[in-house]
């Protein structure tokens, strides 16, 4: 096992150095921002670091991802494409050995990496709160670091599975990055969907809440968007306030941590899957 680890750290130092320099340093980047952010704050106003915000989100939320990506096309695809994959084959005592210690590694690997991207988003949601965080987020993606973490398991499951069909590095890496995105973002649109149906009045302020968006309601209950109550309010002639009260909609903190979970066993469950493909096609996987 030592022997496997020291042969993949050579192998991967390429991608450490390109992909951990990428993480941290834009872990980093967004540490600055959150703090210019909450120094802005205590000043009475955000200004235009607020116009930051989504690009950054966005790039934190796709880091791990495409480190998943990079990491197993190296480890993967590379031993084909390299011509090594016999060699590698012949010092472990089966094929599912070597694939065990190569994800092993890789997964400890990509999740060291996308820790930092996780903790510098959350870090921007703590200065922003949750009103401002929504508004300014990459929903209907989720900036949750768990699931920011796990999105890096899935990116290396399927384009583990594609590397051990395909066999070179360059259409792998770009068909992982592909269907990676696409598995993830299926995943978190759905239950980005169930969330929005399920919304309810909630206190934002409130630890745990999960800020969805802003509403009103009426004397008889109905709840209206913003739009919606501005046209009644106008058709009336009188002023919104008096008409409905503002409240605003999301999720309990209970209701955030299912809807948490459910998307991590989703996408622990994609990440399952392709992991299962992978064994059974090296099962059956000839050489040459």
């Amino acid at each position: 096992m030592r022997a496997v680890a020291r042969l993949l750290y050579r192998r991967l130092r390429p991608e450490l150095i390109v992909a951990g320099g990428a993480c941290i340093g834009l872990a980093l980047a967004a540490v600055a921002l959150a703090r210019l952010l909450d120094s802005a704050l205590h000043q009475g106003g955000l200004g235009t670091w607020l116009q930051l915000v989504p690009y950054t989100r966005e790039a934190l939320i796709a880091a791990p991802i495409i480190s998943g990506v990079v990491v197993a096309t190296s480890l993967v695809a590379g031993e084909f494409e390299h011509g090594t994959i016999s060699f590698a084959w012949s010092t472990c005592p089966n094929r599912r050995h070597w694939l065990a210690d190569v994800y092993v590694a890789g997964i400890l690997v990509v999740t060291v990496l996308g820790l930092a991207p996780a903790l510098a988003s959350a870090s921007i949601s703590q200065v922003l709160g949750p009103q401002q965080d929504a508004v300014w987020s990459a929903r209907p993606l989720d900036g949750d670091p768990m699931i920011m973490v796990i999105s890096s398991w899935v990116a290396f499951g399927i384009t583990g599975a594609i590397g051990v069909v395909i066999r070179r590095s360059l259409p792998v890496l770009l068909y992982g990055l592909a269907v990676s995105c696409l598995a993830i973002g299926l995943v978190e649109v759905g239950f980005w969907d169930w969330a929005e149906g399920n919304a309810v009045v909630i206190d934002s302020s409130a630890p745990g809440s999960f800020y969805i968006r802003s509403a009103y309601v009426a004397s008889n209950g109905e709840v209206l968007g913003p739009n919606e109550a501005a046209i009644v309010a106008a058709r009336s002639g009188r002023p919104i306030e008096d008409m409905f009260t503002p409240v605003d909609l999301g999720l309990s903190s209970t209701t955030r941590l299912f809807m948490i979970a459910g998307t991590t066993v989703s996408e622990l469950a994609v990440a399952g899957l392709a992991t299962l493909v992978t064994i059974a096609i090296i099962d059956r996987r000839q050489l040459g």
